[in-house]
């Protein structure tokens, strides 16, 4: 891997505790995601699945704070059934509150998942909020303060050789794209075998 090589890390609130703290701060990851997918109190039932006690604002507050690199970002859930507009809102405006400087909009997939004209209204009510408090969308579904955007989906954007590890991750590397499994048991039971766990490889689509 070339020096400087941008890195990002995708993780859950629920693998976060004091002693990671500073393994954080001395890595040279440059960007962390963190997978909280609603900041609703009355959503983490159902869309934090790990977090069992309720308390993940609290929790992902203090890492945070403990951050010293202005390197965090929020992963946050549009396009979900049974989520009101308020509490979408909610959510959204929480994430502006917080010291984060990159805030992704994943959405719902599954029996969950509103349809296209309802979710693309939640994404552009996203947008409107996220640029109000000085956000600026610099790929689809990405958000960053100025100055802070994700040099490696930069980079992969335009076409970027990509090292890729986890589920559905797709790596591009000497003109080829290939595609991990999403199978969470097949990935744990042949993670170190790149064979089992590929789904596919094709050729990498060419960047302008």
């Amino acid at each position: 891997m070339a020096e400087n090589a941008p890195v990002t890390m995708r993780t859950c609130p629920a693998d976060i505790n004091g002693a990671n703290m500073p393994f954080y701060n001395r890595s040279h990851i440059t960007r962390y995601d963190l997978e909280l997918y609603s900041l609703e109190p009355l959503d983490f039932c159902t869309l934090d699945t790990l977090n069992y006690t309720q308390q993940m604002p609290y929790i992902t507050h203090g890492f945070l704070r403990a951050d010293s690199r202005n390197s965090m970002g929020f992963i946050l859930l549009y396009g979900k059934k049974n989520v009101s507009r308020y509490g979408f809102r909610h959510s959204v405006l929480e994430a502006t509150r917080r010291p984060v400087c990159h805030v992704i909009m994943q959405r719902c997939a599954g029996r969950d998942m509103l349809d296209d004209a309802a979710a693309e209204a939640q994404l552009a009510e996203a947008d409107e909020l996220l640029t109000a408090v000085g956000f600026v969308q610099y790929l689809p579904r990405r958000w960053a303060k100025p100055g802070c955007e994700d040099k490696f989906w930069q980079g992969a954007a335009a076409g970027m050789d990509v090292l890729a590890f986890g589920l559905c991750a797709c790596t591009k590397l000497d003109g080829m794209e290939t595609t991990n499994t999403g199978d969470l048991s097949v990935y744990l039971a042949h993670s170190a075998d790149y064979e089992q766990i590929t789904v596919s490889t094709v050729p990498a689509e060419k960047t302008e």
